[in-house]
């Protein structure tokens, strides 16, 4: 929120347990730096955590996956939610 993204990662990579909000907060913070591959890493891992991205999930980083030629992708993420 301050941005401080390199500051919320230590914190983010320190936290023993990441709810999806935590998750969505450093993809928003990713995609508002413009750092597509990070939020695609972001979403990819938050799914491997076994962590349902959410709508607010969705609004943060469907946007990138177009910006990044990652169409195939974005449309996977949204089947996810929507299932």
């Amino acid at each position: 929120k301050c941005g401080c993204l390199d500051s919320a990662y230590q914190v983010f990579e320190k936290m023993s347990q990441r709810d999806v909000v935590a998750w969505n907060s450093m993809a928003a913070g990713c995609a508002l730096h413009g750092l597509h591959d990070d939020v695609i890493c972001l979403v990819l891992e938050m799914q491997q955590a076994d962590l349902k991205p959410n709508s607010s999930t969705l609004v943060s980083v469907l946007p990138v996956f177009g910006e990044a030629s990652a169409l195939r992708q974005g449309k996977s993420i949204h089947f996810y939610c929507v299932r």
